[in-house]
């Protein structure tokens, strides 16, 4: 129903919201990995391994290499 809306061109955002809700909620990993890579980068918290390794630090830069 999502699809055929939007390829009409149609507004039916509270389904769309719904499905991306639903999407999110059934996915194996969420957007935690993504929250721990934040920490690690600002302050050196480290991050969990899917694999089961020891907590390691990411690779990041100075910062200064960012932009």
């Amino acid at each position: 129903v999502v699809s055929y809306a939007a390829l009409s061109g149609l507004p039916v955002s509270a389904l769309a919201s719904a499905l991306g809700y639903f999407d999110a909620y059934r996915r194996g990993r969420g957007s935690a990995n993504l929250i721990q890579a934040q920490r690690d980068f600002f302050g050196a918290h480290g991050f969990e391994r899917t694999d089961g390794v020891d907590k390691p630090h990411g690779p990041w830069g100075s910062g200064a290499d960012i932009f």
